[in-house]
């Protein structure tokens, strides 16, 4: 069984946390009591030096207003101000300790009078349009907005807005959050809250939204609210249908909420860091909530923090707690369990990169079980067998491999199975090779539950190791018939010099003088086949050598003749006898005998065998040509396929005109076949020649 200890640091780490929860509740509590932050006191609260100096520079705050805004803000007959903008801005006066003058100003003008530096601040609802030039404060209060309508029932939700006639103030937010409901409707800016009403009740506008506060005092001074209706603030409790002196009506539900702030300019960084301080600190004075008792009689706050928010963030923080009690339990194991997803990841980053590994050999890997069901294939073997792997996985030997290549296999791989041996075999199928390796997997109680199976085609590499044998053979029997030579030319040479010595002797006696000039005869004879032999052990593998073609095709043809005494076939050459070239003499020689002795065999009794040569741009061109039994198409198709033979067995293996074939192109020549049956075969051969200098 696991056991998990709490290490040190994690006691450590535990502490730290419960004394930030303990800090934090103390904060909230601080806050609930006094409405200011532990944090927030130090931060808000206190001018900087440089603040300090830069107000007292200043000396005066231009604050732009609007006149006739009530109850927000308005400039009376008798030359005073009043409103909640005005009697906020006096606060704010005391508050930074500077005069802050009152610039009346229409809507339209405001942020560009701010952008221009006529006025320092305005109270306005922010605006994406000004999101760049302007930066606004903490909120101040939040207002709601109404649409009226001279239609009752006509707007029941936000979405009847569209392709209605919409009027707004200018510098309101509500024609952006029209466009932020994606409405479509037809938009107009008024400068007045009466203007607004006019329009509605003319229809030139299907509907008019305004701040409530605006609306309500401006729906009582047509004398459409009754005595007794109730202030701003609190119109959801007022379920109002229509106002029937001036015939409006109003929606039974708030279009939006907006909060209003004091936006200065976004370059005045000083500016708006002061008056942001001054903001937090009425704010927390409950400054907007005095203000609104004093104009409206009511006590709830236009903004402020509900009982139930205030309770919710002590939740919070016991809900945190109760976190961190769980945590402590869930952490128990948590090391452990890392720990084992760090190694699970190990394993599947191993397991990935021997899957890599895997399909990246190019020959079929699969891995089988006790039954020969493939449990395990690498991409090449997909490949090879043209299925997928759903295909694949879960199918026996006999069901995927062809019956020739399955019956050869079998038995060696139950033998892996039967005696947990590996195996390493080669086996023919058709004209391919194939190599087949098993190795036993998961022993259990000795025996095998899983084989590694590979099998690789190994045919080119059979090929090439067949062409090097013979070019080593035939470098072998030229080093041996080299041997030879000189060991039969030394007694040749006696014999020669006696029969000359004999013809000297019996100079006009018959018929002793014509049997020396018999023995005579023949030591030339046998010289000549002594010197070809010489001639083929000087030729060297890959070498290109100048030499004269005729000649050095007469010299195999002469070697081959004692080959065809057993048949009737007349050997004839043609071509220049003056051409000479630079030419790989071990692949003409090789091609010449294998070409020679395939006619020989092709040839029943008695035909010909013509060889015809001439020179091909670079290259020399030989076609050899016999009067045999010719070939049929299958024939001709394979006939330079490896161990392809019509020879009965042990007569040939099928290599030698493959072992052509390559030597050939491997120094980039060509070989062709035209046979017909009865009716010959020529094979025709472009062997690159070097140019005089070339290397």
């Amino acid at each position: 069984m696991l056991k998990y200890h709490l290490r040190p640091k994690r006691i450590l780490y535990f502490v730290f946390v419960l004394f930030v929860l303990g800090i934090l509740f103390v904060n909230r509590s601080h806050q609930l009591q006094t409405g200011k932050s532990l944090f927030q006191r130090t931060r808000l609260e206190v001018l900087t030096d440089e603040e300090a100096q830069w107000l007292k520079a200043k000396g005066v705050l231009k604050a732009a207003v609007l006149r006739d805004n009530e109850p927000l803000s308005g400039f009376s007959s008798e030359g005073y101000w009043s409103g909640v903008d005005v009697l906020y801005l006096g606060y704010l006066e005391r508050e930074l300790g500077v005069p802050i003058e009152l610039v009346p100003l229409e809507r339209r003008e405001q942020a560009a009078a701010l952008q221009q530096g006529e006025v320092d601040l305005i109270i306005a609802p922010p605006l994406m349009k000004y999101k760049e030039s302007l930066r606004y404060t903490l909120p101040l209060y939040e207002v709601r907005s109404f649409a009226i309508t001279s239609s009752p029932g006509l707007i029941s939700q936000i979405d009847d807005f569209s392709g209605l006639r919409v009027a707004s103030l200018e510098e309101d937010y509500a024609q952006e959050f029209l466009n932020l409901k994606r409405l479509v409707y037809q938009g107009s800016v008024v400068t007045h809250i009466g203007k607004g009403l006019e329009a509605v009740k003319e229809g030139s506008a299907d509907a008019f939204i305004g701040p409530e506060p605006l609306i309500l005092k401006a729906l009582k001074e047509l004398d459409g609210l009754p005595e007794n209706g109730r202030a701003a603030g609190d119109l959801p409790d007022l379920q109002v249908a229509a106002f029937p002196a001036a015939n409006f009506h109003l929606t039974d539900f708030p279009v939006f909420k907006k909060e209003y702030s004091l936006a200065v300019p976004t370059e005045h960084v000083i500016l708006f860091s002061l008056v942001n301080k001054a903001v937090y600190n009425l704010e927390q004075a409950g400054t907007m909530t005095h203000i609104q008792q004093m104009i409206f009689g009511i006590s709830d706050p236009l903004v402020g923090e509900p009982l139930t928010e205030r309770y919710l963030s002590i939740l919070v923080i016991f809900g945190l707690a109760l976190s961190l009690i769980f945590y402590l339990f869930y952490s128990s194991n948590f090391s452990l369990r890392m720990a084992i997803e760090d190694k699970m990841k190990e394993l599947d980053d191993s397991r990935q990169e021997l899957q890599n590994a895997f399909d990246g050999i190019e020959h079929v890997i699969m891995v089988v079980d006790g039954n020969y069901r493939i449990r395990l294939l690498n991409q090449y073997a997909l490949r090879w067998f043209q299925q997928s792997e759903s295909q694949l996985t879960g199918k026996t030997l006999e069901e995927i491999m062809d019956e020739p290549i399955y019956t050869k296999i079998i038995p060696i791989v139950t033998d892996s199975f039967q005696k947990c041996i590996n195996h390493d075999r080669v086996f023919q199928h058709g004209k391919w090779i194939y190599e087949l390796g098993t190795a036993p997997l998961d022993y259990r109680h000795d025996s095998v539950s899983k084989l590694l199976l590979t099998l690789k085609d190994v045919t080119e590499e059979y090929q090439q190791e067949q062409v090097l044998l013979q070019k080593n053979k035939m470098a072998a029997i030229g080093q041996l018939a080299a041997g030879v030579a000189h060991e039969i030319r030394n007694p040749l040479g006696v014999i020669r010099n006696y029969a000359f010595l004999l013809k000297q002797h019996l100079q006009g006696t018959e018929p002793e003088l014509q049997y020396a000039e018999t023995i005579d005869q023949i030591a030339q004879k046998a010289n000549g086949i002594l010197n070809n032999l010489l001639d083929i052990s000087r030729t060297e593998s890959g070498q290109w050598k100048t030499v004269s073609v005729w000649n050095s095709i007469a010299r195999i043809v002469e070697l081959q003749q004692s080959t065809l005494k057993d048949k009737t076939i007349d050997i004839r050459i043609a071509g220049d006898d003056r051409l000479e070239m630079s030419l790989p003499l071990d692949v003409m020689d090789t091609t010449l005998v294998n070409l020679i002795s395939n006619a020989r065999d092709a040839i029943d009794d008695q035909g010909k065998i013509e060889i015809h040569f001439e020179k091909a741009k670079d290259f020399l061109h030989l076609q050899v040509t016999d009067t045999g039994i010719g070939m049929n198409p299958d024939v001709k198709l394979n006939v330079f396929d490896p161990f392809f033979t019509t020879k009965p067995p042990g007569e040939g293996v099928g290599l030698g005109l493959n072992i052509v074939y390559n030597m050939i192109h491997q120094i980039g020549g060509e070989i062709h076949v035209d046979s017909h049956p009865g009716q010959g075969t020529t094979f025709s051969i472009l062997i690159p020649a070097k140019r005089e200098g070339s290397h």
